[in-house]
């Protein structure tokens, strides 16, 4: 697991070791806000370089965030893409040894799940731990560092209700490849949750 974590994010998950049988160490993967920003360029350049001549034919049919990728790509520089590159990599050299020791790696979806319904992407603000953090959703969505090693397979599971009422969710990462191990651990830890008294998999918020 990556270290700090919240019980509220992880949820269920700590409560579920006993019952399948599976030793847990907290790990630090060292990984930074430089990240954030090598995602950025990235998935700007691979995504908005397919579409972006529809930004100037079918404006008004494009969503607000696909926009902001177009708009973001073009602002983006040659040598943005390929430091973007190079981070991967440097991601890759934490992340490949430390999976040769372990089999899984697990850490939240999100960094909070006070996420409104009405929030609107990228204009809206966010609040995590009481402070109003920047609209991006890279610096409170947990996923895309795996959408940048992509070869390592990532299975996001729900892990609970938080107690504010919303659920939460975790993701099993494990080795390059390694698909089926995470489908395993993600079926073991759906079958295994019907045991923690009054949370399952298909708890329902009330109505209203």
């Amino acid at each position: 697991m990556n270290k700090p974590f919240s019980i509220e994010s992880v949820g269920s998950f700590v409560l579920l070791v006993p019952l399948v049988n599976i030793i847990v160490e907290y790990v630090d993967l060292g990984w930074n806000h430089e990240i954030i920003h090598a995602a950025h360029s990235y998935w700007s350049h691979n995504w908005a370089a397919t579409i972006q001549g529809l930004l100037d034919t079918h404006r008004r049919d494009l969503a607000d965030y696909t926009v902001f990728f177009i708009e973001r790509a073009r602002q983006s520089t040659r040598a943005d893409y390929l430091r973007s590159l190079q981070i991967k990599v440097e991601m890759y050299r934490v992340f490949g040894p430390l999976m040769d020791r372990f089999d899984l790696f697990v850490c939240p979806t999100l960094a909070t799940n006070h996420i409104p319904a009405e929030f609107t992407w990228p204009d809206s603000e966010v609040l995590i731990n009481g402070k109003i953090v920047i609209s991006d959703e890279e610096y409170w969505s947990l996923t895309y560092p795996f959408n940048m090693l992509s070869r390592c397979p990532a299975l996001a599971v729900p892990s609970g209700v938080g107690g504010n009422g919303v659920p939460t969710g975790i993701q099993l990462v494990a080795r390059t490849y390694a698909d089926r191990k995470v489908m395993e651990a993600g079926k073991a830890f759906e079958a295994a949750s019907g045991a923690i008294p009054g949370w399952s998999l298909d708890r329902r918020l009330p109505a209203g």
